[in-house]
């Protein structure tokens, strides 16, 4: 490229891409002025700006009448693909501005003839001055995966930025362009699988543009609310071959349909957040969720802790003084650190956490060459304050022994009925009112009403509740 000084006011902006952003125009008038500038702004050989926006604002406004300027032979598609090699290079894009302009990318690419030929050469980030300012490349067409490596991500990333962008229906993006959940990756991507249609009433749920209701918590909510208006009028009660009636009800663990202190007993299990597209169906299954009747269950941490704390909170709620919670649950390791349910426990409100109890499955199907064999599960025991024990004396330890659920079962993560057996054997009594606000396969319900007591089944999915009810006969 041959480079010249031009007149400031010769230079033709043009329709970009982006605004200028003033914080960065300031930066970089404050560092031209103590060392001039370093890098030179780029033009067509008719004026028109190819690279240098914030550069050229920043000289004008310290009253430059020329900038140097070097002059480059492109046609209009180059000059768009040099500017949006410049925008993905300053890394203040959100992940959904990412995606559009890799995605105009491509098609540039395209109608250049050069998507699938080109090997390019990547930029030197060592040569950035000013301030971060990118110099516009030689104009040898960089591939996808090395602009990926220089803005610094993954091939992978960038394919599923790609995903995000040719996915998510254009009025769902001109609604979050502007909103917080434009820079989080997982709920674009979960959005980016939806329907136009379902991706429009995702993001009409209250929180989910703000970034403070995950996509998939979301989408559960939705189709909650959608399975209960299909179930309306079909609530079951019925003896289920016991004089204690079984209640099944399609709803929401964070906003349950039964009165305040109305429950004495619950035993429950909720989804371990485990990524669902790893996990099997049925302990030692190998389908895949998505591929059979499973749920999601692959949460942001943070929203998943946000999510339990809501469903400890509503439990709380309708438990009875005295009332205790059997909340299993287990550990795992992500990224080789250790996760455990205590993390969101500890700041439970209002439960008292009196006991730890460790399950020894005996079995495991998550086996890792560097990592012990997690055969162990946790049951955390809560009460309502002081607990009441029907029985008296629970004469239990507080490890258990006995074999996990058996594989090849038609829910994604079943009870062993052993577990909710025990629960209930340790607080006694009979008669007692039994809630499994993540009933699954009901089996805490079965357990309840062989033992005696009236259950109560809460679960998202109606699919999963008719089946246990035609299954168990109730």
């Amino acid at each position: 490229m041959n480079q010249t000084i031009m007149n400031v006011g010769d230079v033709i902006v043009g329709t970009r891409k982006r605004p200028l952003n003033e914080s960065r125009v300031a930066s970089l008038q404050a560092s031209i002025a103590e060392i001039g500038l370093l890098q030179p702004i780029v033009v067509t050989d008719r004026c028109g700006l190819v690279a240098g926006r914030h550069r050229l604002e920043a000289v004008r406004r310290l009253g430059w009448r020329t900038v140097p300027a070097r002059i480059a032979a492109m046609n209009e598609l180059q000059v768009e693909l040099a500017e949006i090699d410049e925008n993905l290079m300053r890394q203040e894009l959100t992940v959904l501005e990412e995606a559009e302009h890799l995605a105009r990318r491509d098609e540039i690419l395209v109608a250049l003839g050069s998507r699938a030929t080109v090997g390019g050469q990547p930029g030197n980030r060592n040569a950035l001055k000013n301030e971060g300012e990118t110099v516009a490349p030689s104009f040898s067409i960089r591939t996808t995966t090395d602009l990926a490596a220089e803005m610094g991500i993954g091939k992978r990333s960038a394919q599923s930025r790609l995903q995000i962008a040719r996915a998510i229906d254009p009025e769902v993006k001109e609604a979050i362009a502007a909103e917080p959940i434009a820079d989080r990756t997982r709920d674009l991507l979960d959005l980016a699988r939806l329907e136009p249609e379902e991706q429009r009433r995702v993001v009409a749920v209250e929180g989910v543009k703000e970034g403070r209701v995950a996509v998939r918590y979301a989408r559960r909510k939705l189709g909650a609310e959608r399975a209960a208006e299909r179930a309306r009028g079909r609530e079951t009660t019925s003896t289920g071959g016991t004089s204690s009636p079984v209640r099944l009800i399609v709803g929401d663990a964070a906003a349950l349909d039964l009165p305040d202190e109305s429950v004495d007993v619950i035993v429950t299990s909720p989804p371990y957040n485990l990524s669902h597209e790893e996990w099997p169906m049925g302990g030692h299954g190998r389908v895949r969720r998505e591929q059979g009747i499973g749920y999601q269950d692959d949460m942001d941490d943070g929203d998943y802790v946000a999510w339990q704390l809501v469903v400890l909170a509503e439990l709380y709620r309708v438990a009875k003084p005295g009332a205790s919670l059997f909340y299993n649950h287990k550990t795992r390791t992500t990224d080789g650190r250790l996760w455990h349910p205590m993390t969101w426990l500890s700041g439970v409100k209002g439960w008292t956490i009196r006991q730890e109890i460790v399950w020894d499955r005996e079995v495991t199907h998550n086996h890792s060459a560097t990592l012990f064999w997690p055969t162990d599960e946790r049951i955390y025991w809560m009460t309502k304050g002081k607990p009441t024990l029907y029985g008296g004396s629970i004469g239990m330890p507080t490890v258990w022994r006995f074999h996990g659920p058996q594989p090849h079962t038609w829910h994604p993560a079943p009870f062993v009925e052993e577990l909710p057996r025990r629960c209930l054997q340790a607080v006694g009594g009979s008669g007692l009112v039994v809630l499994d606000p993540f009933a699954g396969s009901c089996t805490t319900l079965r357990a309840a009403a062989a033992l005696g007591h009236t259950a109560i089944g809460v679960d998202s999915c109606a699919e999963y509740l008719e089946r246990a009810k035609n299954e168990n006969g109730w």
